[in-house]
């Protein structure tokens, strides 16, 4: 009756899931099996949709480490097109952000400082494609991708190796642009 809870230990501490969702009735929890975003509906006719995958990773091992890059969803392009003869909708129709059309990359930082952060993106043969700037913040942090290279041309399908590093600390995890059709 009050919105979506989570538990990383078995049940043991409970924090609620907000974001932009309210503290509403749940009637309906469903986990989508390939994109892995959880889809709540609401008593109110309402529905969210989140992405958990970082959640699922996230335990109490991670929590005690000062810095973790979680494993990176596959993500293919959002083939975008514009609505048509967008005058029958008249000057009122429905509008809803899309997904960002990026891949996501996600990292945790126990501690709040002035960590000097940078995600680069690179082929398997070591070819640096692009630095994108990371985020600082205690807890979990986000950048994205667009699947472009320096040039902004859209990479092909395949794997790509994403390093973070944090104040001189490298990770490394695979990323990979999946065609739509998988």
């Amino acid at each position: 009756d009050r919105g979506v809870w989570a538990s990383i230990d078995d049940g043991k501490r409970w924090i609620q899931l907000k974001g932009d969702m309210p503290g509403v009735p749940v009637h309906d929890l469903l986990v989508h099996p390939r994109e892995n975003d959880l889809i709540v509906g609401t008593y109110g006719r309402a529905f969210y949709i989140t992405d958990i995958s970082v959640l699922q990773q996230l335990d109490e091992a991670v929590l005690a480490t000062d810095m973790h890059l979680f494993d990176i969803e596959p993500r293919a392009p959002l083939q975008t097109s514009g609505w048509g003869n967008y005058h029958f909708y008249g000057d009122r129709y429905a509008w809803t952000p899309n997904e960002a059309n990026a891949i996501t990359v996600a990292y945790y930082l126990r501690d709040r400082g002035d960590h000097q952060v940078r995600v680069t993106v690179a082929d398997l043969q070591g070819q640096l494609l692009r630095t994108l700037p990371g985020t600082s913040l205690q807890g979990l942090n986000h950048v994205r991708w667009d699947m472009r290279d320096g040039n902004r041309q859209l990479q092909p399908f395949g794997d790509y190796l994403v390093t973070l590093e944090v104040d001189g600390r490298k990770f490394q995890k695979t990323a990979k642009i999946r065609h739509p059709a998988s």
